[in-house]
C-alpha cells in the first residue's frame, strides 16, 4: 500500500509522506511512528483545511497497519475534542468512524461512541450527517458485540467447568501416585520400581487422552460458534501448564524411587558382609549403576551410609571402616611427596 502524494502539498509534507511510504515498504515501524508525530503536528498547526483534510485521509490508510492503529485512533479522538474547522471535523469524524468500524471491539466502540453522539448535534449539517451515519452503524455493531461477548462468556464457563473436571482427576491421580510412592521403604521401592515406571507411563497416557478430549470439546464449541475461535487459549494453557507441572512432579517422585532402590542395593551389599570383612567403596558404587545420574561419588556413598546409620539400618562400624579407608587413600599421595 502506498500513500498518494498530493500536488498541493508543500515540500516538507511531500518529503515526510514519501519517507513514510519507503518505511512502510520496508516495514520500519519505529521510523513510521516517528514520522507520524510530524504528520500529527502538521494537522494540528497547519492553517490550510485542504491539506489537513488530505492528511486525515492519509492517516486512514496508514492505520491499516496494526502497529499504528491505536496511535492514530488516539490522535483523532484528541483532535476532535477541540477541532473548530468544519471540513476537518467532517473528515476526521468520517476517518475515525471508518477505522472503528473496520476493527470493531466493544472497548473501542464504548470509548468513541460518545464522541459521535456529540457530533450528531454539531452546527454543521455535513458533520451531523457523517456522525449520525457512523453512530447508527456503531449502535448495531455494539449490540452484536454485546451478544457475542455473552456467548463467549457462556462458552468459557462451559470450557472452564470441563477443564476443572479434568484437573480434579489429574490432581487426584498425581496425589495417589505420590503418596503411594513416598510411603515406600527402601526394599519396597526396589521391588516396585518397574511398576512405578508403568504407572508413570499410564499417568501420561491418561493425561494425553484427557487433553485430546478437551481439544475435541473446544472444536465442537468453535464449530457451533465461530466467534469463539482464539478465545479458549487461556483456558487451554491453564490445563497444559497444570499437566506439565504434575507430570514433572511424578518424574521427581520416580527419581526418588530410583534413589531408594539404589540405597536398598547398598543395604543388601553391606548386610551380606560380616563385621570382620572389609567393605569396598568401589563395590558400593557398583550398586548405584544405572539411571541418568550414573554411578555415585565417594562422598555420596558416605553421606548415604551416614543416613542409614542414623536410621539404624546398618551398624556404624561399616561407615567408620569406609571413612578410615577414605582418609588413608587421601593421605597416600601426600606421603609419596
Amino acid at each position: 500500500m502506498k500513500i498518494k502524494i498530493e500536488r498541493f502539498w508543500n515540500d516538507n509534507i511531500r518529503n515526510t509522506i514519501e519517507e513514510i511510504n519507503d518505511s512502510l515498504k520496508r516495514m520500519e515501524i519505529n521510523s513510521v511512528l516517528n514520522k507520524l508525530e510530524d504528520i500529527f503536528k502538521i494537522i494540528e498547526t497547519n492553517q490550510d483545511s485542504k491539506t489537513r483534510v488530505s492528511l486525515c485521509i492519509a492517516l486512514e490508510k496508514i492505520a491499516q497497519f496494526d502497529p499504528f492503529f491505536n496511535k492514530i485512533i488516539n490522535f483523532l479522538i484528541k483532535l476532535l475534542e477541540k477541532e473548530q474547522d468544519v471540513h476537518v471535523k467532517e473528515f476526521a469524524v468520517y476517518v475515525l468512524g471508518n477505522l472503528v468500524l473496520e476493527k470493531p471491539n466493544l472497548t473501542l466502540i464504548t470509548q468513541t461512541l460518545p464522541l459521535f453522539v456529540k457530533f450528531c448535534k454539531d452546527s454543521s449539517e455535513h458533520v451531523r450527517a457523517s456522525a449520525e451515519d457512523i453512530k447508527k452503524r456503531l449502535d448495531h455493531v455494539k449490540q452484536t458485540k454485546i451478544k457475542e461477548k455473552e456467548i463467549i462468556t457462556y462458552l468459557l464457563t462451559e470450557l472452564k467447568e470441563e477443564i476443572d473436571t479434568r484437573l480434579d482427576n489429574l490432581n487426584k491421580r498425581a496425589s495417589e501416585i505420590s503418596k503411594k510412592a513416598l510411603l515406600l521403604d527402601y526394599e519396597a521401592a526396589f521391588n516396585t520400581q518397574d511398576k512405578m515406571v508403568e504407572d508413570i507411563h499410564k499417568f501420561s497416557e491418561i493425561n494425553e487422552i484427557a487433553e485430546e478430549k478437551i481439544k475435541a470439546f473446544i472444536r465442537k464449541q468453535v464449530n457451533e460458534n465461530p466467534i469463539f475461535e482464539g478465545e479458549f487459549q487461556e483456558e487451554l494453557s491453564r490445563w497444559k501448564n497444570m499437566r506439565a507441572e504434575k507430570e514433572d512432579l511424578i518424574r521427581q517422585v520416580h527419581c526418588i524411587i530410583r534413589i531408594q532402590s539404589k540405597i536398598f542395593k547398598i543395604i543388601q551389599y553391606i548386610k551380606s558382609r560380616s563385621s570382620k570383612e572389609q567393605i569396598s567403596i568401589d563395590e558400593l558404587k557398583k550398586q548405584t549403576e544405572g539411571g541418568l545420574k550414573g554411578i555415585w561419588s565417594d562422598d555420596e556413598i558416605i553421606e548415604t551410609l551416614e543416613q542409614l546409620v542414623q536410621e539404624e539400618i546398618i551398624p556404624n562400624l561399616f561407615l567408620q571402616q569406609l571413612k578410615d579407608l577414605k582418609d588413608l587413600m587421601e593421605l597416600k599421595p601426600n606421603e609419596e611427596k
